[in-house]
């Protein structure tokens, strides 16, 4: 289970009362989780979070990845507005039906 690992970093955004904003989970320099609330959507909280995490994520390498489901558009072009761009490497999910992944990095800055 991967909140057990040890090797993984998972973390919890919270509001001042308590509620949840959003979540990661990193591992070395990938980022393998990450959302936020739907009732955040489009509040800029996505942006302000994914940047905490890239700040994390830097320390450990210049070009951190992520792999994102192909047919998830709105995360995709969340993260193409972020720098984010698509390697060409693609992998099938491990979860039912399999869908496909494609491997994203963000150039060092």
């Amino acid at each position: 289970m991967e909140i057990e690992d040890p090797d993984i970093g998972t973390y919890v955004a919270v509001d001042d009362g308590g509620c949840l904003v959003g979540f990661a989970a990193t591992i070395r320099g990938e980022l393998l989780h990450f959302g936020t609330a739907i009732d955040t959507w489009g509040d800029g909280a996505a942006s302000e979070l994914l940047g905490v995490v890239v700040g994390w994520l830097r320390q450990v390498t210049a070009e951190p990845t992520l792999r994102v489901f192909a047919d998830h558009g709105r995360a995709r072009r969340f993260y193409d507005k972020h720098g984010w761009t698509p390697t060409g490497a693609q992998s099938v999910s491990s979860f039912e039906p399999r869908p496909i992944l494609l491997e994203y990095s963000l150039p060092a800055t």
